[in-house]
């Protein structure tokens, strides 16, 4: 009895411990279960972690780009404001500049402008600033392009403006009490057109200022402020400090001012520096005959003088061989260009031998050009006689 007992009691102890077991195991997930498990929670982490780190790297390098394109507007606009403040300095201030440095001076400013519009044209611009919703470096494009056009019109009209005399000035005159009084001079009509077209070209230049401060910087401003990219601003620019400049008032002083400058006043007159006859290659002077060869390839190679200080274009070149049995008509030919101080020369053909043995009087005139004052050098007058 007591055995049994014994044995009962031991498989009753088995029984439980089974079922002690058995709901332990269905209390708890399998291993490999688990594993998977915390590798899908890993892999999140892991996956959430590199999205953040990616949009924070595509902010950074967005930003990046603008910080770049800011950068280089700072640098054109820099440069811009800088041509603008030395035309004002020109245009208030010239000192002792004469007219051939001026116009080199204006020439470099409208190639600067140029420049500086192309490279702004050519810039690698974020989305942001170039689409059809915001097209602010458009106006960038334009506001450089208005300076370009402005300062062009500028160097024509003021270069012109300088070659007419009688710009408003003071004439003193003595009165009858032996003091004396000035009184003005008034504009004449062609000047008082210059005057405004150079106005209307300053004005160019002030618009552009608005242009660029009321609606690009402005634009600009805005995006980025709303992007919030840290340590991005649109630069400010000024090509005009004084936007009264653009006034007639303004204009008409500047250019009494520029013409009370003896070597910006305007000085135009051209010579006949020589004469060369072809086939025989001599050099024709003034009073003198020669023996030249009878040929059908008689040509004159003209040289003419620009001894003004203004570029001379299509200027006349004419030349006469006449002789008693032959009343031929004269040939004229225009040399395009003639840079002041400089000299260009042209070829007249077209013109026959006189007859053998007899005295033909060649004359051979430059000129004149407009305004031009002294007439002596303009003309050679030679005898020729021509030979077999």
């Amino acid at each position: 009895m007591a055995y049994e007992e014994r044995y009962e009691r031991r498989e009753r102890r088995s029984t439980s411990t089974a079922r002690d077991r058995s709901r332990r195991k269905k209390g708890r997930l399998p291993k490999p279960v688990v594993r998977i498990g915390t590798f899908l929670i890993a892999f999140i982490v892991l996956l959430l972690i590199i999205i953040f780190a990616a949009r924070a790297c595509a902010r950074s390098g967005e930003a990046g780009a603008y910080r770049e394109y800011i950068a280089e507007v700072g640098n054109i606009v820099a440069a811009s404001d800088d041509i603008g403040a030395r035309l004002e300095q020109l245009l208030l201030n010239p000192g002792d500049i004469n007219r051939a440095n001026i116009q080199t001076t204006l020439d470099g400013f409208v190639t600067q402008c140029e420049g500086l519009r192309d490279q702004a044209s050519t810039m690698n611009v974020p989305n942001g600033l170039q689409d059809d919703e915001n097209g602010a470096h458009q106006i960038l494009v334009a506001v450089l392009d208005y300076r370009y056009k402005g300062v062009s019109q500028i160097k024509t009209h003021l270069l012109s403006a300088l070659e007419i005399e009688d710009l408003t000035g003071t004439d003193v005159t003595a009165s009858g009490n032996g003091e004396s009084t000035s009184t003005t001079i008034p504009l004449s009509a062609s000047t008082a057109g210059y005057v405004q077209q150079i106005g209307n070209s300053l004005l160019l230049l002030v618009t552009s200022d608005i242009l660029y401060r009321e609606t690009y910087e402005a634009k600009v401003s805005k995006y980025l402020a709303d992007k919030q990219f840290a340590g991005t601003e649109a630069p400010s620019s000024q090509f005009i400090s004084d936007p009264e400049m653009a006034s007639s008032a303004q204009v008409n002083q500047i250019l009494t001012a520029m013409r009370k400058t003896s070597n910006l006043q305007a000085v135009r007159g051209v010579a006949l520096t020589s004469v060369l006859v072809q086939p025989d290659n001599v050099e024709i002077r003034q009073g003198s005959t020669y023996n030249l060869t009878q040929s059908q390839g008689l040509a004159f190679i003209v040289t003419v003088e620009n001894q003004g200080n203004v570029d001379e274009q299509q200027v006349p070149v004419k030349v006469t061989l006449t002789s008693e049995s032959s009343q031929q008509s004269p040939v004229t030919s225009l040399v395009p260009l003639i840079v002041a101080k400089e000299t260009a020369s042209v070829t007249i053909d077209g013109l026959n031998a006189t007859t053998y043995g007899e005295i033909a009087t060649l004359v051979v005139e430059v000129g004149p050009v407009q305004d031009e004052r002294y007439y002596d050098n303009n003309t050679l007058t030679a005898f020729i006689i021509f030979k077999l």
